[in-house]
């Protein structure tokens, strides 16, 4: 069985690249990976450019440990009913026919059970040791994350509530899912991350972690600024060094004033934010040619990636009950 990790956040703060980098750090340790996207119209992965789909591609470079899939409503429904329902194979005509896709969208959390149902097949039946599960923004995840219960008491028995108990069991099991929120230091970022840790926290048990994206470090001291304004009043050449590391100390300190303001906003904020992954900006150096077109906006992508992966070593060796906020 394999471990899961749901990646979630307000949208602009990195989540897909963060989803992408934890992946690739758990395929370059050896571990079998699958990165796993809802569906959208975006039919290449935003970071690695490969089209990909249901069944899955493999990423290059990987030797066969990271896989990319989309997981779309209809084909987990007709997936579903071929493997769970009696002559199974017999209803694919039917999936075609514009009443079953009315039922489909009328049916309240019909589509989203299906989809958390292949989630659970990639975690329990698929040859993975770990599911990232690029996961839809904070609103959009925690409805998603209140169906199976939601089923559950709505259809008392049959093989719909035997999935959604099955779904809400392994969602809950906190030695094997863990929720990772990534955010700026930003008052609307951090508001809906600490909303939704509070849901996954009572609602489901999930241990969850705090991934600050993007923040500016610096090692530089007063004193040592200090003599670097001596040395560029001396030298000349110095002053733009000088203005870049003012630049880059007050962007710190701002960051880290604007996580202290905000950590008043939410009741569970101050203990996110006090076990947090710090995680840097990153400026990566990528072939030197006009930035347009798509290939190079992926190949930009992959290289902040990959800087990322080496920066989330602890979320892969770190992984444990006692690693993470539960309270």
């Amino acid at each position: 069985m394999a471990q899961l990790s749901i990646v979630s956040g307000k949208g602009g703060v990195g989540k897909t690249t963060l989803a992408a980098a934890l992946a690739s750090r758990y395929a370059v340790a050896g571990q079998r990976t699958v990165l796993v996207s809802l569906e959208n119209s975006n039919r290449r992965h935003p970071v690695f450019g490969l089209p990909f789909g249901y069944e899955g591609v493999a990423v290059p470079g990987f030797d066969g440990a990271l896989m990319l899939v989309r997981i779309e409503a209809m084909a987990s429904v007709r997936e579903y009913v071929r493997r769970k329902l009696p002559l199974g194979r017999l209803y694919q005509s039917a999936f075609n026919s514009r009443a079953f896709r009315d039922f489909a969208a009328a049916a309240p959390g019909f589509e989203e059970l299906m989809v958390l149902g292949k989630l659970h097949d990639l975690i329990t039946a698929a040859p993975y040791d770990q599911v990232i599960f690029d996961a839809p923004a904070t609103g959009h995840l925690r409805q998603l994350l209140k169906v199976p219960r939601a089923t559950q008491q709505a259809v008392r028995f049959g093989p719909l509530f035997d999935i959604a108990r099955k779904i809400e069991r392994r969602l809950t099991n906190a030695q094997q899912s863990r929720l990772l929120l990534p955010s700026l230091c930003e008052e609307m970022p951090l508001r809906e991350s600490a909303e939704l840790a509070e849901f996954t926290v009572k609602e489901l048990g999930l241990p969850t972690q705090l991934l600050l994206n993007r923040i500016e470090h610096t090692t530089l001291t007063a004193a040592l600024l200090d003599e670097l304004e001596q040395l560029a009043a001396v030298d000349p050449q110095l002053v733009p060094t000088l203005l870049q590391c003012r630049r880059a100390e007050a962007r710190a300190r701002s960051a880290e004033a604007l996580c202290a303001a905000a950590a008043m906003l939410h009741p569970r904020l101050p203990t996110l934010l006090e076990s947090a992954l710090r995680l840097p900006v990153l400026r990566p150096a990528v072939e030197a040619q006009q930035p347009s077109g798509d290939d190079w906006a992926f190949r930009f992508a992959q290289s902040v990636t990959a800087g990322l992966a080496r920066q989330l070593e602890p979320l892969v060796t770190g992984w444990t009950p006692a690693a993470v906020a539960t309270e």
